[in-house]
């Protein structure tokens, strides 16, 4: 373990000299992968975006038959109830990291809203954290990354240019009674998060 914290650590201080970096942003998504940053001693900030459930279950339905992006992640596809567990793990799953992690601040995102003011709640959150942004990354709905380093994941995602996009298929790819199921089954744990979303 000591091995890997050592080798990370420095993994991500190359990166960011490389970058020319003072902040580097990690997208790990799971418990494991935010709490390793207290072994390495990272000082750091944890932000949960969370999607609207009827999305992710499209999504979910959608991409059954597709193959997975590479062999460390999960089978993409699933049914209704697969897309809804999937929903409620991460959420959870998000909820528990911003308890038991030594994050010095935690922020939740409403996924749709983001969208439709990336530019205002990007800079927004970056100056609470007391970042001074060089400039703004974004050229109307566009954001340039620049330097971006990613071993896995969609590569839909990576690149220096993406362009943010609403994405409301669910609203046509699952019937009523679908959605009306998707918002019953996730009500407890949207109410419980502090409520609708939207």
């Amino acid at each position: 373990m000591r091995l890997l914290v050592a080798a990370t650590t420095w993994l991500v201080a190359a990166a960011a000299e490389k970058a020319g970096a003072d902040v580097v942003v990690d997208t790990s998504k799971t418990t494991p992968g935010a709490l390793f940053l207290d072994l390495c001693g990272a000082e750091y900030s944890l932000l949960h975006v969370m999607r609207r459930p009827e999305a992710v279950v499209s999504s979910t339905l959608r991409s059954r038959g597709v193959e997975r992006g590479n062999a460390e992640s999960a089978p993409p596809g699933g049914s209704l109830a697969v897309g809804v567990a999937r929903w409620v793990w991460a959420n959870l799953n998000a909820v528990l990291v911003l308890k038991i992690s030594r994050a010095r601040s935690a922020v939740r995102w409403d996924y749709e809203r983001f969208v439709e003011n990336a530019e205002q709640m990007t800079l927004e959150l970056v100056a609470s954290l007391g970042i001074p942004p060089d400039s703004s990354p974004f050229v109307g709905r566009t954001v340039e990354l620049g330097e971006s380093h990613s071993a896995v994941g969609n590569p839909g995602r990576g690149g220096e240019r993406i362009t943010l996009r609403e994405d409301h298929r669910w609203r046509s790819e699952l019937s009523a009674t679908d959605q009306r199921l998707i918002q019953t089954m996730t009500w407890p744990v949207v109410s419980w998060l502090g409520g609708q979303v939207r």
